[in-house]
Protein backbone atom coordinates (compact mmCIF):
# COMPACT_ATOMS: atom_id res chain seq x y z
CA UNK A 1 0.00 0.00 0.00
CA UNK A 2 1.58 3.16 -0.98
CA UNK A 3 1.46 5.78 1.95
CA UNK A 4 1.66 9.74 1.68
CA UNK A 5 3.00 11.42 4.82
CA UNK A 6 3.23 14.93 5.47
CA UNK A 7 3.85 17.21 8.47
CA UNK A 8 3.10 21.04 7.87
CA UNK A 9 2.62 21.96 11.96
CA UNK A 10 6.48 22.75 12.25
CA UNK A 11 8.19 25.84 10.28
CA UNK A 12 10.36 23.14 8.52
CA UNK A 13 7.30 20.61 6.52
CA UNK A 14 8.27 17.58 5.64
CA UNK A 15 6.98 14.73 2.89
CA UNK A 16 7.45 11.00 2.45
CA UNK A 17 6.01 8.38 -0.06
CA UNK A 18 6.21 5.28 1.12
CA UNK A 19 5.51 1.22 -0.53
CA UNK A 20 4.07 -0.07 3.74
CA UNK A 21 7.69 -0.38 5.40
CA UNK A 22 9.57 0.76 2.49
CA UNK A 23 10.55 4.51 2.33
CA UNK A 24 10.69 5.71 -1.37
CA UNK A 25 11.20 9.47 -1.60
CA UNK A 26 11.55 11.96 1.16
CA UNK A 27 11.66 15.32 1.58
CA UNK A 28 12.04 18.61 4.13
CA UNK A 29 11.28 21.97 3.19
CA UNK A 30 12.87 24.14 5.35
CA UNK A 31 12.12 27.47 3.16
CA UNK A 32 11.08 30.84 4.10
CA UNK A 33 7.83 30.69 2.44
CA UNK A 34 4.14 29.31 4.01
CA UNK A 35 3.09 25.65 3.47
CA UNK A 36 0.21 26.64 1.50
CA UNK A 37 3.07 27.64 -1.23
CA UNK A 38 5.08 24.96 -1.06
CA UNK A 39 3.07 21.75 -0.13
CA UNK A 40 0.81 21.07 -3.30
CA UNK A 41 3.96 21.18 -5.70
CA UNK A 42 5.96 19.00 -3.23
CA UNK A 43 3.30 16.48 -3.45
CA UNK A 44 3.28 16.75 -7.00
CA UNK A 45 6.88 16.62 -7.34
CA UNK A 46 7.39 13.48 -5.10
CA UNK A 47 4.55 11.31 -7.01
CA UNK A 48 5.99 12.72 -10.41
CA UNK A 49 9.64 11.15 -9.38
CA UNK A 50 8.18 7.82 -8.20
CA UNK A 51 6.02 7.72 -11.49
CA UNK A 52 2.45 7.17 -9.90
CA UNK A 53 -0.44 9.27 -9.05
CA UNK A 54 -2.52 10.27 -6.33
CA UNK A 55 -5.21 8.34 -6.99
CA UNK A 56 -2.42 5.86 -6.12
CA UNK A 57 -2.52 6.76 -2.62
CA UNK A 58 -3.97 3.92 -0.55
CA UNK A 59 -3.50 5.83 3.35
CA UNK A 60 -2.87 9.72 3.47
CA UNK A 61 -0.93 9.96 6.93
CA UNK A 62 -0.16 13.48 8.63
CA UNK A 63 0.59 15.20 11.58
CA UNK A 64 -2.05 16.78 13.68
CA UNK A 65 -0.58 19.07 15.68
CA UNK A 66 0.15 20.30 18.09
CA UNK A 67 2.17 22.93 16.67
CA UNK A 68 1.54 26.05 14.49
CA UNK A 69 -2.31 26.80 14.11
CA UNK A 70 -2.15 27.80 10.60
CA UNK A 71 0.39 25.06 9.83
CA UNK A 72 -1.60 22.79 11.17
CA UNK A 73 -4.74 23.82 9.44
CA UNK A 74 -3.08 23.97 6.15
CA UNK A 75 -1.92 20.49 6.32
CA UNK A 76 -5.72 19.29 7.77
CA UNK A 77 -7.77 21.01 4.81
CA UNK A 78 -5.48 19.48 2.57
CA UNK A 79 -5.29 15.77 3.17
CA UNK A 80 -8.63 16.46 3.82
CA UNK A 81 -9.58 17.32 0.59
CA UNK A 82 -7.31 14.23 -1.00
CA UNK A 83 -9.00 11.59 1.23
CA UNK A 84 -12.65 12.94 0.24
CA UNK A 85 -11.90 13.08 -3.26
CA UNK A 86 -10.51 9.42 -3.34
CA UNK A 87 -12.24 8.33 -0.64
CA UNK A 88 -9.28 6.58 0.98
CA UNK A 89 -8.47 6.62 4.86
CA UNK A 90 -6.36 9.03 7.04
CA UNK A 91 -3.86 8.10 9.55
CA UNK A 92 -2.86 10.96 12.26
CA UNK A 93 -0.06 11.29 14.73
CA UNK A 94 0.97 13.36 17.24
CA UNK A 95 3.83 16.18 16.08
CA UNK A 96 5.60 16.03 19.42
CA UNK A 97 5.50 11.48 19.46
CA UNK A 98 6.98 11.94 15.45
CA UNK A 99 10.02 14.31 16.75
CA UNK A 100 10.52 12.14 19.75
CA UNK A 101 11.34 8.96 16.82
CA UNK A 102 14.17 11.27 15.91
CA UNK A 103 16.40 9.43 18.57
CA UNK A 104 15.81 5.67 18.41
CA UNK A 105 16.51 3.08 20.95
CA UNK A 106 18.15 5.04 23.39
CA UNK A 107 17.79 4.49 27.53
CA UNK A 108 17.30 8.26 28.17
CA UNK A 109 14.26 10.40 28.49
CA UNK A 110 13.17 12.00 25.54
CA UNK A 111 11.18 15.27 25.43
CA UNK A 112 10.74 17.38 22.80
CA UNK A 113 9.90 21.25 23.56
CA UNK A 114 7.84 23.08 20.80
CA UNK A 115 7.64 26.70 21.10
CA UNK A 116 3.93 27.42 21.55
CA UNK A 117 4.08 31.24 21.87
CA UNK A 118 3.22 33.33 24.01
CA UNK A 119 5.19 32.13 26.64
CA UNK A 120 4.50 28.28 26.53
CA UNK A 121 6.04 25.19 25.21
CA UNK A 122 4.18 21.74 23.04
CA UNK A 123 5.60 18.69 25.22
CA UNK A 124 5.53 15.55 26.48
CA UNK A 125 8.51 12.64 27.65
CA UNK A 126 8.65 9.84 25.79
CA UNK A 127 11.40 6.81 26.60
CA UNK A 128 12.26 3.56 24.24
CA UNK A 129 11.02 0.09 25.61
CA UNK A 130 12.17 -2.49 23.84
CA UNK A 131 11.16 -2.01 20.00
CA UNK A 132 8.72 0.66 21.04
CA UNK A 133 8.62 4.41 21.91
CA UNK A 134 6.44 4.53 25.30
CA UNK A 135 5.03 7.60 26.08
CA UNK A 136 5.34 8.90 29.41
CA UNK A 137 3.16 12.08 29.60
CA UNK A 138 0.58 13.80 27.35
CA UNK A 139 0.92 16.38 24.86
CA UNK A 140 0.53 19.28 26.56
CA UNK A 141 0.93 23.48 26.90
CA UNK A 142 3.21 24.48 29.61
CA UNK A 143 4.89 27.57 31.19
CA UNK A 144 8.85 27.29 31.14
CA UNK A 145 8.44 27.29 34.73
CA UNK A 146 5.99 24.34 34.81
CA UNK A 147 8.97 22.27 32.24
CA UNK A 148 11.61 23.09 35.11
CA UNK A 149 9.65 22.43 38.13
CA UNK A 150 10.11 18.87 38.10
CA UNK A 151 13.56 16.53 38.90
CA UNK A 152 14.60 14.39 36.14
CA UNK A 153 16.61 11.31 34.91
CA UNK A 154 18.57 12.13 32.70
CA UNK A 155 16.96 13.65 29.50
CA UNK A 156 17.66 14.64 25.65
CA UNK A 157 15.76 17.67 24.90
CA UNK A 158 14.58 18.65 21.31
CA UNK A 159 12.83 21.08 19.61
CA UNK A 160 12.77 24.46 18.36
CA UNK A 161 11.56 25.70 21.71
CA UNK A 162 15.39 25.14 22.84
CA UNK A 163 16.32 28.24 21.01
CA UNK A 164 14.68 29.58 23.68
CA UNK A 165 14.63 27.75 26.55
CA UNK A 166 17.67 25.57 26.03
CA UNK A 167 19.85 27.65 28.38
CA UNK A 168 17.26 27.36 31.11
CA UNK A 169 17.58 24.31 30.91
CA UNK A 170 20.80 23.56 31.16
CA UNK A 171 21.01 26.01 34.10
CA UNK A 172 18.33 23.90 36.00
CA UNK A 173 19.44 20.55 35.15
CA UNK A 174 23.11 20.80 34.77
CA UNK A 175 24.72 17.60 33.07
CA UNK A 176 21.44 16.27 33.13
CA UNK A 177 19.84 17.84 30.16
CA UNK A 178 21.17 16.80 26.76
CA UNK A 179 20.07 19.74 24.20
CA UNK A 180 19.55 17.67 20.65
CA UNK A 181 20.92 20.08 18.14
CA UNK A 182 18.92 21.77 15.14
CA UNK A 183 19.28 19.25 12.93
CA UNK A 184 17.83 17.09 14.99
CA UNK A 185 14.58 19.38 15.60
CA UNK A 186 12.84 18.91 11.99
CA UNK A 187 9.87 15.96 11.85
CA UNK A 188 10.93 12.76 8.98
CA UNK A 189 8.06 12.47 6.97
CA UNK A 190 9.31 8.40 7.09
CA UNK A 191 8.19 8.59 10.95
CA UNK A 192 5.36 10.01 10.05
CA UNK A 193 4.67 7.42 7.38
CA UNK A 194 5.74 4.36 9.82
CA UNK A 195 3.45 6.04 12.51
CA UNK A 196 0.55 5.97 10.68
CA UNK A 197 0.81 2.69 8.92
CA UNK A 198 0.56 1.25 12.46
CA UNK A 199 -2.41 3.15 13.56
CA UNK A 200 -3.98 1.89 10.57
CA UNK A 201 -2.97 -1.84 10.91
CA UNK A 202 -4.95 -1.55 14.39
CA UNK A 203 -7.91 0.79 12.99
CA UNK A 204 -7.55 4.19 14.33
CA UNK A 205 -7.76 6.27 11.40
CA UNK A 206 -9.61 9.75 10.99
CA UNK A 207 -12.94 10.34 10.27
CA UNK A 208 -12.49 13.33 7.37
CA UNK A 209 -15.68 14.74 7.65
CA UNK A 210 -15.05 14.99 11.88
CA UNK A 211 -11.24 14.79 12.79
CA UNK A 212 -10.26 18.17 14.42
CA UNK A 213 -6.31 19.10 15.04
CA UNK A 214 -4.62 19.01 18.43
CA UNK A 215 -4.42 22.44 19.02
CA UNK A 216 -4.15 22.63 23.03
CA UNK A 217 -4.83 26.17 23.40
CA UNK A 218 -6.42 28.62 21.63
CA UNK A 219 -4.47 30.62 18.81
CA UNK A 220 -4.11 34.31 19.37
CA UNK A 221 -6.49 35.43 16.59
CA UNK A 222 -9.10 33.81 18.86
CA UNK A 223 -8.25 35.27 22.11
CA UNK A 224 -7.53 39.07 19.93
CA UNK A 225 -11.49 38.02 18.55
CA UNK A 226 -12.81 37.73 22.05
CA UNK A 227 -11.18 40.84 23.25
CA UNK A 228 -12.25 42.78 20.74
CA UNK A 229 -16.25 41.76 21.26
CA UNK A 230 -15.03 42.21 25.23
CA UNK A 231 -14.59 45.53 24.24
CA UNK A 232 -17.60 45.81 22.19
CA UNK A 233 -19.76 45.29 25.22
Amino acid sequence: MNILAIDTSTKGGSLALSCNDRIISETLLNVEVTHSETLLPAVKKILNDAGISLADIGLFALTIGPGSFTGVRIGVSTIKGFAFALEKPIAGVSTIEAMAHNFADTELTITPVLDARRGEFYTADFRWNKLEIERLSEDRAVSPETLTNTDREKTIFVGDGLTKLGKHLKERFGDMAILAPPSESYLKGSVIASLALKKYGIGETLDPASFTPTYLRRSEAEINREKGLLRGC
